[in-house]
């Protein structure tokens, strides 16, 4: 609401303008429930004028203005009336310096898009290497062609000339190389990442970027806004002293009462009066005292039904002991008080008294305004922004996971311990605050301390610390990328404007939606809309299972690529003809990059996998034993294919009947490693088998299209197959079956041996993996180099330097 004259000179007239249209220089009026439209001095207050800028600062206490004061743009009216002068607006506001600095924040990319990048290049780097080979392989030993040129179907091996052992290698190569790449990678990871975002909306969380839900499971580190998303913003009563005088004092000598709207603690005073009051209406209101910021209370006249008057007063709990004294606040009692206000003090909450005295304000003249004495006591409350129902569960599930928590907030450094104690984020019962910040590794730290410390001093502070108080937009932001710079994926929540910056430079910004400005909404990548804490474990917990279905997607395609890969291999070494044609080739590579491998991705995971800790960043998406899995399954799969095949082959001639095996052999194979590769750990009889009704559909309809290209005549002609009898069937179902034991028995012993390791430093080395991982022993001081770059500090955690700063890792260190 904007009032000037058409100069914006002086004060002429009321008019109502858009906030739009708002320029300096402009006087605004500004009455309870408004919103601060740009920066403002202020010129002039009627009544208790307050302002709510928790927003902007995280503090959930109202702020009270004098003039000459000035208010930021997007706080909120609480209390009083205001006329104030425009003094800056958009981009030099508060808010526009904020929004300014989000522009500059660049959002990183994902574990996962740089893992699959890493993962896709050497796919196609290897593979064409192996497929180069096969191809000259093809013309050295290439034996004759395989077309079938007789009435049964049987090809006649005849020599072949140079040109045409080129034009068979060049066929072999790209079938194989159809087969080899994992085309439905992007499909898969794309439909995975597709179909958590559908189930974390379902627990009403809004993903705007897709990538960030796999990034949840790998997050080391949630750091949290106090206000309005640890806590409710929104004052309460707590606990009382004495309370049933006060009761009644708290209702009459209140804002609500008086003026018909109130501050946040005026309202929670009187909602806890009239939770057990049955009526107010024996107290009439005669004059009133309004509260004053600098002397801290308040105070008023009534007049009960009965004609006799009554001063009672409202205020911090020292200013109204001190007007207590003559009027029985002596001795034990008065020890009594001061020891409740310093217990509720450490919980964080803020002490209001209350007393009253029989009279009327005049009988004490001017006095009483300045300094009253002689009250009666009337209690004491406690009052506090609690915590969110479930917020200390759910920190307690996040820390069981191997995820830290660390609050940030712009509020003092005693109500954010007070909460941190109360949720769970601090574990020390008691103990002043002093200590926390006093020790080696202090686990509070202020603003004013990051203002003194450099972004290397900061990052190997940043490890230990839990509370992050009083600090600015700016400071939050760096504090984020500290714990980047230590190694940690870190998510950031918040709902205020002072938020932004590090919701957006956080690896995952997950905005509280339902309390939460739009400026904190835009920067984020996730919104929660019921500002259910819980909401975050919850997606912390499905990223974890994404990333280990996209891995069990990879095991599959990866075992089905060496598999067909080395069974053209292995045919061509023994110088016979390919165990499948082109067009089953290109069958395998579409229906195995299809349902079966689809279904992986919504397997459901086991309850070990999301307790697990989070895995490190560097962690490859193929590692050590993935490779094993792949190099196990892909072999047998070749292995028992071309077994089958080299059994009913004869004379070097190879018939449709024999392809045709070959080819039912393969396919079972996959789709009983597909069953193998629903769970890392359990074996097929462990398995739940109807757990994943998807799997089972799709695996269902992959046979049934296998059995059709088998049987039905214009397949066959297609395909190039022939009818099997029963016996042939069995037969590939129980050589095909072999993956599932061989897979339990590695499943159970979990090999290791010196060829194992062999084939595991050559795949370590395909995968872009140079380094060999190994866990260091012992316990290494703080600061004492391990090798090369790398540290390891106090808690176990290994650093290594990177731009000049200190990398906290787990405990897996590349040596």
């Amino acid at each position: 609401m904007g009032s000037r004259d058409k100069t914006r000179s002086c004060f002429l007239a009321s008019t109502i303008v858009p906030v739009s249209d708002i320029v300096v220089g402009d006087v605004v009026c500004l009455g309870i429930g408004a919103v601060v439209p740009a920066d403002v001095l202020i010129l002039a207050i009627y009544g208790n004028f307050q302002v709510n800028e928790s927003k902007l600062t995280g503090e959930s206490k109202p702020v009270g203005v004098e003039v000459g004061g000035e208010i930021q743009s997007g706080g909120n009216v609480v209390g009083g009336k205001a006329v104030g002068k425009v003094v800056r607006i958009g981009g030099e506001t508060a808010i526009g310096k904020i929004m300014k600095d989000l522009g500059e924040v660049e959002t990183p990319r994902s574990p996962l898009q740089l893992k699959l990048d890493e993962l896709g290049e050497n796919i196609v780097t290897y593979s064409l290497r192996l497929i180069c080979f096969m191809f000259i392989l093809e013309i050295l030993l290439g034996s004759g062609s395989t077309v079938p040129v007789d009435s049964n179907g049987s090809s006649i091996p005849e020599p072949l000339t140079l040109k045409e052992r080129l034009v068979k290698g060049m066929g072999v190569s790209i079938s194989m190389a159809v087969a080899a790449i994992p085309e439905g990678l992007p499909i898969c990871v794309a439909v995975t990442l597709a179909l958590g975002v559908k189930r974390m909306a379902g627990m009403n969380a809004i993903v705007k970027r897709n990538s960030c839900v796999e990034s949840l499971g790998a997050v080391g580190v949630v750091c949290t806004d106090k206000t309005g998303t640890i806590t409710k913003n929104e004052m309460e009563v707590t606990q009382e002293f004495k309370g049933e005088e006060g009761k009644r004092i708290g209702c009459v000598c209140n804002e609500v009462m008086v003026a018909g709207s109130g501050n946040s603690t005026d309202m929670a005073i009187f909602r806890w009066s009239n939770a057990s009051l049955t009526s107010t209406s024996d107290w009439t209101v005669v004059s009133c005292r309004e509260f004053s910021s600098v002397e801290k209370w308040m105070g008023v006249e009534v007049r009960d039904k009965e004609g006799k008057y009554y001063v009672m007063v409202k205020g911090a709990g020292e200013r109204v002991r001190v007007m207590c004294e003559g009027g029985g606040g002596k001795g034990k009692e008065e020890g009594e008080w001061i020891r409740w206000e310093r217990e509720r003090g450490m919980f964080g909450e803020r002490v209001i008294s209350f007393a009253r005295t029989e009279g009327r304000l005049d009988r004490w003249g001017d006095d009483f305004l300045s300094s009253p004495t002689g009250l009666v006591f009337g209690g004491m409350v406690g009052i506090k922004d609690p915590p969110r129902e479930g917020v200390k569960e759910s920190v307690t599930r996040l820390r069981e996971g191997g995820v830290r928590v660390v609050m940030i907030t712009g509020d003092g450094k005693e109500t954010a311990t007070a909460i941190a104690r109360e949720v769970g984020i601090l574990d020390s019962p008691s103990g002043s605050t002093q200590d926390l910040e006093a020790s080696s590794h202090p686990q509070i730290l202020l603003g004013s301390d990051l203002d003194t410390m450099s972004d290397t001093t900061l990052s190997l502070s940043a490890p230990h610390v839990l509370i992050f108080a009083r600090t600015s937009p700016q400071h939050k932001l760096r504090i984020v990328q500290a714990l980047q710079r230590c190694g940690d994926i870190v998510a950031m929540t918040g709902d205020g404007i002072n938020d932004a910056p590090a919701l957006r430079g956080a690896d995952v910004g997950v905005a509280m939606g339902g309390q939460g400005c739009d400026v904190a909404k835009e920067a984020g990548d996730v919104i929660v809309l019921d500002d259910d804490f819980s909401t975050i474990t919850a997606a912390v917990r499905e990223g974890k299972g994404i990333f280990y279905n996209i891995r069990a997607f990879l095991v599959f395609q990866l075992s089905t690529s060496v598999g067909a890969l080395g069974l053209g291999m292995l045919a061509t070494i023994r110088g016979i003809p390919n165990p499948m044609n082109a067009m089953m080739i290109l069958f395998i590579n579409i229906v195995m990059d299809g349902p079966p491998a689809q279904s992986l991705g919504v397997e459901p995971v086991s309850k070990a996998v999301l307790s697990a800790p989070p895995r490190h960043p560097d962690t490859p998406i193929v590692d050590r034993e993935l490779i094993k899995r792949v190099l196990t399954s892909g072999s047998l799969i070749a292995l028992g294919t071309l077994y089958v095949f080299s059994a009913n082959i004869t004379s070097g001639v190879a018939t449709r009947r024999d392809t045709t095996m070959s080819f039912v052999t393969f396919v079972n194979f996959d789709l009983f490693n597909a069953y193998t590769c629903r769970s890392d750990t359990k074996t097929f009889w462990e398995i739940e088998p109807w757990s994943n009704q998807a799997f089972t559909a799709s695996v269902a309809a992959s046979f049934l299209a296998q059995m059709a290209i088998v049987y039905f005549a214009p397949a066959q002609k297609v395909f190039q197959t022939v009818g099997l009898s029963l016996g042939e069937l069995l037969t590939a179902f129980v050589v095909s079956s072999s993956v599932l034991w061989v897979d339990a028995i590695r499943k159970k012993l979990r090999w290791r041996g010196a060829w194992g390791g062999k084939l595991c430093k050559w795949g370590a080395r395909w995968a872009g993996r140079e380094k060999k991982d190994e866990e260091v022993e012992g316990r290494v001081m703080e600061g004492e180099r391990i090798k090369g770059t790398e540290w390891r500090n106090s808690e176990g955690k290994v650093g290594t330097d990177r731009e000049g700063t200190t990398r906290a890792r787990l405990s897996i260190v590349n040596v």
